[in-house]
């Protein structure tokens, strides 16, 4: 099964809404979006009545299964009313903990469904190659060193210890 998430552009209008996730299952000649991500806090604090009974509508209809959270920052997490929201999906690599350690503290785990993106950092650690040879600026050069050594000291792959790092959290 391919599960198909959704983060759309705008959620000012809820026929623009309906319209995006329509022309999306057309295109993509689907039945239904696994979930669909509100973009951040703000997102989810600033939907009106319309729209919840949008997403409501439309996940009654077996549109959308679930409604997710798309973070970048977890400031205010807590505090935020999340009761419609199943799912987050937050930034989380070995060399950026942030928000799998504030899932862990608020016993976020048992709560939602995590999705972790971004944890090769945009191919760089996944990648064998020189971080001399790569623009970035020089204090990711460092870090991208001490990464790759750490993989040939534990006998791996770049990309399989940016895994391992993961599985390890158990998210």
């Amino acid at each position: 099964k391919i599960n198909i998430f959704s983060k759309p552009k705008t959620l000012k209008r809820f026929q623009d809404l309906e319209a995006e996730i329509l022309d999306s299952l057309d295109k993509l000649n689907i039945n239904k979006i696994s979930t669909l991500f509100l973009h951040d806090i703000y997102d989810a604090s600033q939907l009106n009545e319309e729209l919840c009974n949008l997403i409501f509508l439309l996940s009654n209809h077996s549109l959308i299964d679930s409604i997710g959270l798309s973070l970048y920052c977890t400031n205010n997490i807590i505090n935020s009313n999340l009761e419609n929201i199943n799912v987050l999906q937050v930034p989380g690599s070995i060399l950026d903990q942030r928000a799998l350690t504030y899932i862990e503290k608020f016993n976020l785990i048992n709560k939602f469904e995590i999705h972790v993106r971004s944890i090769f950092l945009q191919g760089l650690l996944a990648t064998d190659s020189s971080p001399e040879n790569i623009n970035i600026p020089k204090k990711l050069k460092v870090l991208l060193s001490e990464y790759q050594k750490i993989a040939i000291k534990y006998n791996l792959k770049p990309l399989e210890l940016a895994l391992s790092f993961l599985n390890h959290k158990s998210i």
